[in-house]
């Protein structure tokens, strides 16, 4: 027989399913923090404007030069 994953949102919930499991005399298991499908790098592919993008190579960029300001002025 095939293992039910219930994912309950709250305590209520989560009695609620397993006693409607244990009535019904089926195997469960309790996910509690069911994971998000994982999605490919290429799934973002267009989803920033090309002004957005630069503005935040510009902002990394500058931020690594203050990095490394500050780290040579420590040592």
């Amino acid at each position: 027989m095939t293992t039910i994953t219930l994912h309950p949102k709250s305590k209520e919930e989560e009695s609620l399913y397993e006693s409607m499991a244990k009535a019904l005399k089926t195997p469960y298991k309790i996910d509690a923090n069911p994971s998000l499908p994982k999605k490919k790098l290429s799934d973002f592919a267009g989803t920033l404007s090309h002004e957005t993008a630069e503005a935040m190579q510009k902002y990394v960029a500058e931020s690594r030069n203050e990095w490394e300001e500050r780290i040579n002025k420590q040592f």
